[in-house]
């Protein structure tokens, strides 16, 4: 075991503190503005314009080139692999809701999906809808187009498997926030 370090007196204080700014700037009046020599001004616009920085406050022009940088980030590639995790997620997603209740007896049980999507295109990639053409916010997906996404969605039960059950599931898009919610039944 290695020695212990020796300590020095000013170690006893305890470690160093930061110092936190306890007094709040001033807040001048418009009058107060107008007497104030011009040194005092520029001093205090300074200031202002460092603690600005300080507290990442970014001009509109700064952030709205970070939106354009990140959007032509998503390669082709990207979007296919992200499309791809999705869609593996939403259908475990739906099997962990898949469980017996009475109802399954006659299909009718219901459950549903919510998530977000970083990109558009990887929503539209997933569910392989065209993007463009006529805007819509819900839409019922036929069993046939879900399964050809999604794969046949199946979960055990003692002595069947619950499955989902319908002619189509109902998929709401919100454009503008990037989610989405998948509703449907399962049931013997």
């Amino acid at each position: 075991m290695p020695p212990k370090r020796k300590s020095d007196a000013t170690d006893a204080a305890g470690p160093a503190t930061k110092k936190i700014q306890t007094t709040s700037p001033k807040i001048y009046t418009r009058e107060e503005v107008k007497k104030l020599d011009r040194s005092v001004l520029e001093e205090l616009f300074l200031e202002s314009q460092e603690r600005a920085q300080s507290t990442a406050l970014t001009p509109l022009s700064a952030t709205s080139s970070k939106v354009n940088s990140s959007a032509s980030s998503w390669t082709e590639d990207k979007i296919k692999d992200s499309a791809r995790k999705l869609r593996t997620t939403i259908a475990r997603e739906i099997k962990k809701q898949m469980k017996w209740q009475p109802s399954c007896k006659t299909g009718m049980t219901k459950w549903s999906y919510s998530s977000a999507v970083a990109h558009e295109d990887v929503f539209y990639k997933a569910f392989r809808i065209e993007k463009g053409g006529k805007k819509w916010k819900q839409k019922k997906v036929p069993m046939r187009e879900f399964e050809a996404c999604f794969g046949i969605v199946t979960a055990s039960v003692r002595y069947n498997d619950l499955r989902i059950t319908g002619e189509h599931v109902n998929l709401h898009w919100d454009r503008d926030e990037n989610t989405f919610r998948l509703a449907g039944t399962y049931g013997l």
